[in-house]
């Protein structure tokens, strides 16, 4: 029983000598503390802040460095995740910045990149359908043209890789800015006549039968379709090259019809 006595009596004093000497640590931790932590917040840095932490986070200085370190973190982080400009890297920002002050920007800017990393798929689509759907989508959108303008595109090439008569280019009747042309068109069928312009800028001109329209385009070359709403009346297609200036076309059936 002794023995055991004199046991508990040495662990005692070992525990309360332990105590004192974390006591004198903490002590001697706050006054290099006290030193350092006004340097660094002449020049803080994340980096710099993590390794001050690690050694005197327990001290009076822990909680305005910790403080500073999460304001300088965030607007690291929030920089590289504009910059990579993601989906995924805004996602992780949220991840690990919850209810930041940048949350109702984060959420704009993943909206926008969502709809710029869609395009960025359909951009070479093929498919008519995928891109009129975002064509509707986004209308009223810069996309909604770009979808567009792919859709007339696709068409262009369905035509000319299809049984079509030969369209002869518009008739030049007025020069003017080489950067700019004006096409009267006049749909001289019974018909609905669309005509699309597959090139600078792919556009299309719809007209009803007996009327007449114009449309704009920036000089260059484009390949050329027409055709109308009635299934055995084959479309036609060519080529133009636009180097400023009016010009003119008048469609009609000339009896050239598919079989």
């Amino acid at each position: 029983m002794k023995a055991f006595i004199t046991v508990i009596a040495l662990l005692a004093v070992a525990s309360g000598g332990f105590v004192v000497y974390q006591q004198k640590n903490l002590e001697v931790l706050e006054q290099e503390a006290s030193t350092i932590w006004p340097q660094i917040k002449l020049a803080p840095t994340v980096a710099k802040l993590d390794s001050f932490l690690v050694v005197y986070e327990k001290t009076t200085a822990g909680p305005p460095a910790k403080m500073l370190r999460d304001s300088l973190k965030l607007e690291e982080d929030w920089q590289a995740a504009t910059k990579e400009h993601t989906s995924a890297a805004l996602q992780a920002f949220v991840d690990n910045h919850p209810a930041s002050r940048y949350e109702d920007e984060c959420q704009k800017l993943m909206v926008k990149i969502a709809v710029e990393e869609e395009w960025q798929v359909l951009a070479t689509s093929n498919s008519v359908a995928d891109l009129q759907a975002f064509a509707d989508k986004q209308k009223g959108t810069p996309y909604a043209a770009k979808a567009n303008a792919r859709i007339i595109d696709l068409e262009v090439d369905k035509i000319f890789a299809g049984k079509h008569g030969v369209l002869p280019p518009a008739q030049r009747v007025a020069g003017g800015g080489t950067g700019s042309n004006t096409l009267e068109i006049e749909n001289g069928t019974d018909y609905t006549l669309t005509v699309q312009f597959s090139g600078v800028r792919s556009q299309k001109l719809v007209l009803k039968p007996r009327a007449e329209g114009s449309i704009a385009l920036p000089s260059g070359h484009y390949r050329v379709a027409a055709s109308v709403n009635a299934a055995n009346v084959v479309p036609f297609a060519g080529e133009q090259s636009l180097e400023g200036g009016q010009y003119t076309s008048m469609f009609y059936i000339s009896g050239l019809a598919g079989k």
